[in-house]
């Protein structure tokens, strides 16, 4: 192949590659704005079938306890539950127990909280649980390469 066929040829897959994006992006906003419509529905259905006094840990409020930080809130939550979390699900559940986390960006705030708690693990792709149910952890991948062995 000659370069300008070359250069023709990456012309073509860039304009694809644009024309793909144009139509991925309404694909994704209406993905989100899925997700926060199953989220609202979750969060609709656990407060139907709660009352104010079954949203409890042992006969306690969920916010009782020796610290309303996040990540305690959290923990409490997750033993409520008795199974791993979803954090967008994690959040709306612990909101559903009158707390409110701090911060501009409460998901993200929360997943800083939980990967600083030594008790709860990432068990998969934003999914959480209590380390105590021995749930095998996710990978802790990172796309970096590795730093070289030689020394310089």
């Amino acid at each position: 192949m000659t370069t300008d066929n070359l250069q023709r040829l990456l012309q073509t897959l860039k304009a694809e590659e644009i024309e793909l994006r144009l139509r991925l992006e309404p694909l994704t906003a209406e993905w989100r704005h899925k997700q926060e419509q199953i989220a609202a529905v979750e969060r609709a259905i656990f407060l139907l079938e709660t009352k104010p006094s079954d949203v409890s840990l042992n006969g306690a409020s969920l916010l009782e306890g020796n610290s309303n930080r996040p990540a305690d809130v959290a923990y409490r939550v997750l033993s409520e539950a008795n199974e791993p979390l979803h954090y967008h699900r994690l959040l709306s559940m612990m909101e559903t127990t009158g707390f409110t986390m701090p911060g501009t960006n409460p998901s993200s705030n929360l997943l800083a909280h939980l990967g600083r708690d030594k008790r709860i693990v990432r068990v998969n792709k934003g999914v959480y649980a209590l380390r105590e149910w021995n749930l095998r952890e996710a990978s802790k991948k990172r796309g970096g390469k590795k730093p070289s062995s030689r020394r310089r």
